[in-house]
């Protein structure tokens, strides 16, 4: 065999530094980086035989662009996935623009009324205050209706929580308090967002070690508020469960989110179970971090992956609308609606 058949590997893509030195390298704690790990599923350390992580160059460039972005102002969940060539030009983008002190405009996140609102929020989980944090969210709520709750309280809110946590800013049990609030005023607003009679149904779940619920419920808080029967399931179900209460609330639409670190192949294993097990009539349609990053290997599911709320909320407007004008038969177990 001649050189050129040797087979070659990319010496950047082999795992061998330890988390300590990768820690050193980049400035990214052990403790985030693990946290990132957990929440992301982006960076995938190697083992050696002693059961310590191991990275590689690749690994170590891409959690210094990482910190090198968000540090500008970018979400790390938006930006640790993207491909490195993409990483360096928004590194140096935001190097050339801290020198010329010259940045595009970006929209606001939110209204000043949600800002206000958010802001209170974060006011009464840092003193430690559970019983305020709940009833500013609720006043929020309902201030502002379910849309824009979430988009400009909930979301931003958990955003900002997260990376304080993650940076060990934030204490865990400000992080839990705040957490436990929200998704008791989420539930709260579901309850609260009675369906129409002739209502379509949707069941929503997740898979196997997923307990991340915030995505499904924000996702299920939408569909009720798009006047659809919501059955909300909460997390870590096996397959045949959801299947199961799937029909027995004679569901037109099962829902899966998929957010925390999840194994790709056990994910479409999951999935594809599901597809077969439910009516072709039935759409399985899945979202989270973790759904669309491998969104590519799920449509072999036969499963819908939606990327976000906007899509999940035209997804279900058009849906709906072409339920209407079939029979109720096309349900799982005929016309009977439980919330």
């Amino acid at each position: 065999m001649d050189d050129s058949q040797v087979p070659t590997t990319d010496a950047s893509a082999v795992p061998e530094h330890g988390i300590a030195v990768v820690e050193r390298l980049t400035g990214v704690s052990q403790h985030v980086l693990r946290a990132w790990e957990r929440r992301y599923g982006v960076i995938n350390p190697a083992r050696a035989e002693s059961g310590h992580r191991l990275y590689s160059d690749d690994d170590i460039e891409r959690l210094r662009l990482v910190r090198v972005v968000a540090a500008g102002g970018r979400r790390v969940g938006q930006v640790i996935g993207l491909p490195l060539k993409q990483l360096r030009h928004l590194a140096s983008r935001d190097a050339s623009e801290a020198v010329t002190g010259v940045r595009p405009a970006q929209p606001a996140k939110a209204s000043r009324d949600a800002s206000d609102h958010l802001n209170a929020a974060l006011d009464a989980m840092s003193e430690m205050q559970p019983v305020t944090t709940f009833n500013v969210l609720m006043r929020a709520a309902v201030a502002l209706g379910p849309r824009s709750f979430i988009e400009g309280v909930a979301v931003p809110l958990l955003e900002i929580v997260g990376d304080g946590w993650e940076a060990g800013i934030i204490r865990p049990v400000k992080e839990h308090s705040l957490s436990n609030a929200l998704r008791r005023v989420l539930t709260w607003v579901l309850d609260a967002l009675p369906a129409p009679d002739d209502a379509p149904t949707v069941i929503f779940a997740m898979l196997p070690g997923q307990r991340h619920e915030f995505g499904a419920l924000f996702a299920a808080v939408i569909a009720a508020s798009r006047h659809w029967n919501v059955s909300y399931l909460g997390g870590d179900l096996p397959a045949d469960d959801i299947i199961y209460a799937a029909s027995v609330a004679a569901a037109d639409v099962v829902a899966v989110s998929v957010i925390g670190a999840a194994d790709p192949r056990t994910m479409r294993r999951d999935l594809a179970e599901l597809r077969r097990a439910l009516p072709a009539s039935v759409p399985l349609v899945v979202g989270g971090h973790a759904a669309f990053n491998n969104a590519r290997s799920l449509h072999s599911t036969g499963a819908v992956v939606l990327p976000d709320l906007s899509e999940w909320e035209r997804w279900l407007e058009a849906t709906a609308a072409t339920l209407a004008t079939q029979k109720p038969a096309g349900s799982i177990a005929g016309n009977s609606r439980r919330r």
